[in-house]
């Protein structure tokens, strides 16, 4: 177990595997600042340059943690890989991730390039530090950290990266409830029933007046029904009576008027 650890702390020192060799992360080591002090920092979310060179016709890169203590530990989720005929990018643009590795158990990371034809032939890249800088921490812990599925880097034309599986900022804010009820759905089912009532009670107030009229109606056609035909109801009919114009300066005796002897009258 200590000469395994031994061998991955010494993995900078390796001689270059034969026919490749790392050009980004670069080896920068300084004294004073511990064993990975002086390496690379690479801040998590940045976008960074990882290159390589090899003629191999496959292999295949993967990512690696160093643990503090001894050890090492690989990533599931990393794959980056050419097989016989293709054409690989040998350098593309990564954004700094651990994908599913704790970045609390070790800051150190690294890539090992593997021959698939001949698994003698390897070569590993310089020790890089990821790290979190104050910008990225504010922003992260004032809008909340979530954790986002993780995928694999393509190969092709053009090699793309996944995104942080630690921790992303989240932008969208987390809704509270609100005292205004929503009325885009429409009534609920007790204001539905109380316009079914109030709609009921209306049509039943309506045939009751409806039935109180006929009613008041058929009771006057049937008084007015009752009375005389000859006489209209509110007057009275009699005899007309007969006006006798009376001569004042010759008055005829009772006799002439018994006997139908009427003579014109001068009218003074």
């Amino acid at each position: 177990m200590r000469i395994l650890a031994l061998f991955f702390f010494s993995l900078p020192s390796l001689i270059q595997g034969k026919d490749a060799s790392f050009i980004s992360p670069t080896y920068q080591h300084s004294t004073g600042t511990g064993k990975y002090g002086g390496d690379s920092q690479w801040p998590l979310g940045s976008t960074q340059i990882v290159a390589f060179s090899t003629t191999w016709d496959e292999y295949r890169l993967e990512f690696w943690q160093q643990d503090l203590t001894g050890g090492a530990k690989k990533s599931l989720n990393f794959n980056y890989t050419q097989t016989a005929g293709q054409k690989t990018p040998q350098s593309f643009q990564w954004t700094v991730q651990t994908y599913e590795l704790q970045l609390s158990s070790s800051p150190v990371f690294f890539f090992w390039l593997y021959n698939n034809d001949n698994s003698s032939l390897q070569q590993s890249s310089a020790y890089f530090n990821i790290t979190i800088d104050s910008t990225s921490s504010a922003s992260a812990s004032s809008s909340g950290l979530t954790s986002l599925p993780t995928s694999s880097v393509s190969t092709g034309s053009t090699a793309t990266s996944s995104v942080l599986s630690s921790a992303s900022i989240s932008s969208t804010p987390i809704s509270s409830p609100s005292g205004t009820p929503d009325t885009s759905k429409g009534l609920s089912a007790g204001a539905a029933a109380g316009v079914g009532v109030g709609a009921a009670l209306g049509g039943i107030l309506l045939g009751v007046a409806g039935l109180l009229y006929w009613k008041r109606n058929r009771s006057r056609r049937q008084r007015r029904s009752e009375l005389p035909d000859s006489q209209p109801m509110g007057y009275s009919i009699g005899s007309p009576e007969i006006v006798i114009p009376i001569n004042q300066h010759n008055p005829k005796p009772a006799e002439a008027l018994s006997r139908g002897d009427l003579s014109p009258v001068e009218l003074g």
